[in-house]
């Protein structure tokens, strides 16, 4: 059951990681959430529920820079299965695709997610160059910061 938890967890990232990249390449970065929580369909094929709402109050009002923030309720999870069950070969792994952003918050590495993108550095610089207003450039700048970041994140840093 975790281990398929966390299996999905990193087929998710593989997602956000084409997305990502794609945006990157054609001008613009994104930002995002993730929680986990109950999702449905209704009957007009609209997708509601409280996971939904969680998780567009984070990018909302935490990830309001290009940046994809996991909920208090997502890290608590990874926490408390890699402590009960002890896997450290997954611990490393996983502690390796986050961060703990500047002002705390654990996001996704996106070293991690755009390793890939060719002149990544200078495409970021030419986005933040050409935002329309400094608010907009900021979300370039954070995402740059978080580029030279050498911090690792440590187990405990997911039980905050």
């Amino acid at each position: 059951k975790y281990l398929d938890f966390l299996n999905g967890f990193l087929s998710v990232m593989v997602g956000i990681k084409t997305i990502w990249q794609r945006s990157i390449e054609m001008g613009y970065t994104i930002r995002g959430a993730m929680t986990t929580n109950e999702i449905f369909w209704d009957n007009k094929s609209n997708l509601i529920g409280p996971g939904l709402i969680e998780a567009y109050k984070l990018e909302n009002e935490i990830a309001i820079t290009s940046r994809i923030v996991l909920s208090k309720n997502l890290r608590m999870m990874f926490y408390k299965m890699i402590s009960d069950l002890g896997l450290n070969e997954y611990t490393e792994s996983l502690l390796s695709k986050l961060l703990k952003d500047a002002d705390g918050q654990i996001i996704l590495h996106p070293v991690k997610l755009l390793s890939e993108v060719k002149d990544l550095e200078s495409k970021v610089i030419k986005m933040a160059a050409n935002a329309k207003n400094g608010k907009i450039g900021l979300k370039y700048i954070s995402l740059l910061a978080n580029f030279d970041s050498k911090e690792k994140l440590k187990l405990e840093d997911l039980n905050k």
